[in-house]
Parts: C-alpha cells; structure tokens; sequence
C-alpha cells in the first residue's frame, strides 16, 4: 500500500503537467542558443566580408547581414508569442485536472473547518495558490536544463570561434552571461516567493497532520512539490 502511494506521488502531478513541462523545456532551448544563433551568424558574416574585395559585394553582404539580423529577432518575437498561447492552452488543461482530482478534495476538508472562520480562510487560500504551486514544482529541474543550455551555447562559441578575433568571443559570451544574469534575478525573485510559501506551508500544517486527513495532506503535498 506504501509503495503504491509511492508510486502515485512521483507520477500523478508529472503526467498531469508533463506537456506544460516539455514546452517550457523547448523555449529553454530556443532561448540558450538564441545568442549563439546571432554570434554565429555575426561570425559568418564578418568572415566574408574580411574576405571579400569588391564594394558591390560588401554593399551586397552587409544587406545580407541587416536581413539575417532582423530575421533572428522576428524569429524570436514570433516563437515567444507561439510559446505563450501554447503555455496558455497547457495551463488551462492543468488547472481543469487540478480542479478534478485536488481542489475538490481540498473542498472536503474546507467543509470541515466551515464553522472556523481563520482555518476556513487559510484552506480557501490555499486552493487558490495550488494552480501557481503545482506549475513551480518544475522550477528547480527546468533551472538545471537553463544552465546546461547556456554553458553549451559557450562551450560552442567558444570552439567555433577558435581562428577569429577576440572581440568576437567576448561579444558571445558577453550576450550569454547577460542572459544568465537576467535569468539568475529571475530566479531569486522567484526563491523568495517559494520561501514564503514554505512558511505558509508550515502554519497550515496544524491543519493537515490529523490523521483523518491523510488523503488530504498528500494532495496538499502534491501541489507543493
């Protein structure tokens, strides 16, 4: 019986959010090796244009290189507005299947406590933060995958790169150590937000280790994870 509440524990909220999870993995992705993307092309471009003699062809190389830099950045913009509807549609999936199989087993305990003014308040605020608790479950694994993509996106920088100038090099890892940066107060921001709700997690414990309600406090730790 433990073992099958084991089992139930490490799957359920993964099959349930396992579409939402890959999507965000995908635009982790695309955003790791979106400078690499632009160093590369920048390299390629100053390359022939070193090479190159006639003006007409230099003329013809920098056009080149406007359109190919302004093609990232529409490439970019329109991919980050295709991962949000797609997030979106996810989302609402996810919501409606904790709706099923949490919330209204929250409500059960929340009709216990409905003569409890404070504990009845507490519970009602916890079913409306199981949605967002649920998603950032993913938070610690989906950060590892960031890191791994920048520290690729400047191991092949850094390789491809060898035979040009310095200035290049810098300017790569330049664009991925901002990236990195940006993400890393992203992350903080965030670490704050789970810190407070692990210390809301603690005041309503009171609530959750009766053993009548058991079932409860592992739906209640599902959507904390």
């Amino acid at each position: 019986m433990q073992k099958n509440k084991i089992i139930t524990f490490l799957t359920i909220p993964f099959k349930i959010s396992q579409s939402y999870f890959f999507i965000k993995l995908f635009q982790l992705a695309f955003n790791g090796f979106y400078p690499l993307l632009e160093v590369l092309t920048f390299t390629f471009l100053t390359d022939s244009v070193i090479e190159l003699k006639k003006v007409g062809e230099i003329k013809e190389q920098i056009g080149l290189a406007v359109i190919l830099f302004f093609s990232l950045i529409f490439l970019n913009y329109f991919f980050d507005i295709f991962i949000r509807r797609i997030s979106y549609k996810q989302v609402k999936k996810i919501n409606l299947a904790l709706e099923t199989k949490f919330i209204s087993k929250m409500s059960r305990l929340e009709y216990y406590y409905i003569e409890n003014a404070e504990l009845y308040d507490k519970i009602n605020l916890i079913k409306k933060e199981i949605l967002k608790d649920f998603i950032q479950k993913h938070n610690k694994l989906l950060s590892i995958f960031r890191i791994l993509f920048q520290l690729m996106s400047i191991i092949i920088i850094v390789f491809s790169v060898m035979g040009i100038k310095g200035l290049i090099i810098l300017a790569g890892i330049t664009a991925v150590i901002l990236i990195s940066d940006y993400n890393g107060k992203r992350n903080y921001t965030q670490k704050k937000e789970d810190t407070f709700l692990d210390r809301m997690c603690d005041y309503y414990s009171d609530i959750l280790c009766q053993g009548e309600f058991g079932q409860e406090k592992l739906i209640y730790n599902y959507a904390m994870l």
